[in-house]
Order: structure tokens, then sequence, then C-alpha cells
């Protein structure tokens, strides 16, 4: 697993490419990461993982919509305080 800020380097993506071969799994990315990946250099090891991996859709649902924007717009309000 990878923090969520993450990137993948090139020995991450050979890393999971190896792994995922000896194990005889299929890879799943987000689409945020698969995004990520879409940029990668088409001979590297970023892109190869982009072209094996499935992408996972996320999507959220929130039930106190009031309370998750008054949690962003505090958060907003402590980073320009930075």
């Amino acid at each position: 697993m990878y923090e969520r800020t993450q990137l993948y380097s090139e020995n991450d993506a050979v890393r999971l490419l190896v792994r995922a071969r000896e194990l005889g799994a299929r890879l799943i990315t987000t689409e945020k990461d698969a995004a990520r990946l879409s940029h990668a250099p088409s001979a590297s090891a970023r892109a190869r993982l982009a072209g094996a991996a499935l992408t996972l859709p996320v999507r959220a649902l929130v039930a106190d919509i009031d309370t998750l924007m008054s949690l962003i717009s505090d958060a907003v309000t402590r980073a320009r305080r930075k």
C-alpha cells in the first residue's frame, strides 16, 4: 500500500509488476493514480504498470454534507494562516 500522495517510482513499478507476476495477481489502481501513470514515458516501468493495472473507480458518499463542508472550511482557514 502506498500513501495517498506518494508517486510511483520506476523501482516501485518494477517491484509491483514482478510481484504480481510471481503471485499470478492482477494489479488494480485508482482513477487518480491511473491518470498520474498515464503521463509516464512510454518505455518506462510506470507505463507498463499503467497498462497492466485495472482501474477501480472510487466514489465517496457523504451522509452529512454540512459537517464535511465545515471540516473543509476549517482546514482551508488553517492552511491560509501558515
